[in-house]
């Protein structure tokens, strides 16, 4: 009777619990951007070889508790190989070893326990007990962490905007205007490029006034980060209470996050008969915002879910995680370039577009024609390789958004409004710790290039921030009557994103 009750006690479940400790434990330290749902994709798709690994290897030691040793085994090398790799490069500076060499130790000992398992007598019941128990204790130790968590936060405006505002319009054009709002990751603004690369972007400038864009000079993000400076623009107001709502020393965005699913803009323009698109941008909210009517461009979810992908790229895949992910990336940007200009075809309704674009924003995998760059330019750059880098991405996203914009334009469908806009400019270099002022300035320099359908009829000007970009929209076009609000620029950093300093001073002539 004892010999049965320990088999049963003795049962390696530890493999599926060791399965699940990454991934809730990366899960823990990102908290601050994921939610509970985010668990499920990760772990059935890493369950299902780890079941197959149990299984086969029951059958070929004859013995559950050594394939479940060995298969625990498996797991701990396979997902510790980043974190050692990483740990040591820290460590030791100016560390270059090869992955090709660095993985011979993790294949040795896996071998070794391959074989120990195979050879020894012992039936493991003792070992496999206590690994049960360590398992189950950092289970329970990581989930107590987590207990009153809020996944879920929210906030009510009340600032008098209503979402259900109904539009009259105040033009000839007896039809409401296509909207598309085209959000170009980390462009620099013309200045910042000239002062700080040396970059001439005239041609790309020349062809956006030729087209009818309204081009100023110089303008500036309310923001120095996407969730934040997103949250504000598509919600057209600041985002400051959050300092208030989540602390000033917290990096939790999902409260921005959840501001952006369900953001006034859309509803307002949903309430009024308007479509609305996301197309996919491989980044937080924006691969798939929940408001929207369609969600446009998107991959296999496995190259959606953001904790698998962190997972898996600090496993002992990281040597070819790139190779795994970055076609995906890449077909993903395409078929935004390539789908956005039909959508216009697709609707009877007028449609909003929303795109945001993760270019010309890292990883530099584009040449300026479009080449695929080697992978292993994705290693670590020196500040003149990053900004070859970003340059030669930047040259790329101006061929195709013009490409994009000659199309939309062709047809004559319906009025457009095209806002082109960058959520921030870049940080080259930045020190987070000590920013100067003209660090502060050319991270917070952005560009915000709007055509409108009646060029002479507009409020447009030229220090206009983004928070009030939807707000002159809506009054010029649609008969509404929303406050203009006082431009502000607030930096902070990547520690303290809620600590808001407001360096409007810095844009002002």
């Amino acid at each position: 009777m004892s010999i049965t009750t320990n088999s049963k006690i003795s049962f390696p479940f530890h493999s599926f619990l060791f399965l699940f400790l990454p991934i809730l434990v990366l899960f823990r330290g990102n908290l601050a951007q994921l939610y509970l749902e985010d668990l499920v994709l990760p772990f059935l798709l890493l369950l299902i070889p780890i079941i197959l690994l149990v299984v086969g290897f029951s059958f070929f030691f004859r013995s559950s508790t050594k394939s479940g040793l060995f298969v625990s085994l498996m797991i701990i090398l396979f997902f510790s190989y980043g974190h050692i790799f990483q740990a040591l490069n820290k460590a030791i500076i100016n560390l270059q070893i090869s992955h090709a060499i660095f993985v011979v130790p993790f294949l040795v000992i896996c071998i070794l326990g391959f074989l120990y398992c195979l050879k020894t007598k012992r039936k493991l019941n003792n070992i496999t007990l206590i690994l049960n128990i360590v398992a189950i204790t950092l289970i329970a130790v990581t989930l107590t962490q987590l207990i009153g968590y809020d996944f879920n936060p929210y906030y009510i405006f009340e600032d008098g905007v209503d979402t259900s505002t109904q539009f009259h319009l105040t033009d000839s054009f007896g039809e409401y205007p296509d909207i598309y709002y085209i959000i170009l990751d980390e462009y620099a603004g013309s200045k910042t490029l000239n002062d700080t690369f040396d970059y001439d972007n005239s041609e790309f400038i020349n062809f956006l006034n030729t087209a009818g864009f309204n081009t100023p000079l110089q303008t500036q993000s309310n923001y120095f980060v996407s969730f934040l400076s997103l949250s504000s623009t598509l919600n057209m107001q600041y985002v400051n209470f959050y300092t208030d709502e989540v602390g000033v020393d917290s990096k939790d965005r999902r409260l921005s996050h959840n501001l952006m699913h369900d953001n006034r803009v859309m509803q307002i323009l949903e309430s009024n008969g308007y479509s609305t698109i996301n197309f996919d941008s491989n980044w937080g909210p924006t691969n798939a915002i929940k408001i929207a009517d369609q969600n446009l461009c998107e991959k296999n979810p496995v190259f959606n879910s953001e904790l698998l992908t962190a997972v898996l790229s600090t496993s002992m895949l990281k040597p070819v995680y790139t190779d795994l992910f970055l076609p995906a990336d890449r077909e993903r940007v395409l078929c935004i370039f390539s789908e956005l200009p039909e959508i216009q075809f697709e609707s009877e309704k007028p449609i909003f577009v929303l795109a945001h674009i993760m270019l010309p924003h890292g990883p530099y995998v584009w040449g300026p024609n479009g080449e695929h760059k080697k992978i292993d330019s994705l290693s670590m750059l020196d500040i003149k390789e990053e900004k070859k880098g970003y340059l030669d991405q930047l040259t790329f996203t101006n061929k195709m958004v013009q490409e994009m914009i000659e199309k939309i334009m062709d047809e004559k469908k319906r009025p457009k409004i095209i806002i082109i806009q960058s959520d921030h400019g870049t940080a080259f270099p930045m020190d987070w710790e000590n920013p100067t002022e003209k660090m502060k300035h050319d991270r917070l320099s952005n560009i915000n290039y709007i055509l409108l359908p009646d060029k002479n009829k507009n409020s447009l000007y030229d220090t206009m921030t983004p928070v009030n970009t939807f707000r002159v929209l809506f009054n010029d076009y649609f008969g509404t009557n929303f406050e203009i609000l006082e431009d502000k620029v607030f930096f902070s950093d990547y520690e303290k994103p809620y600590n808001f300093i407001d360096v409007t001073h810095l844009f002002q002539k």
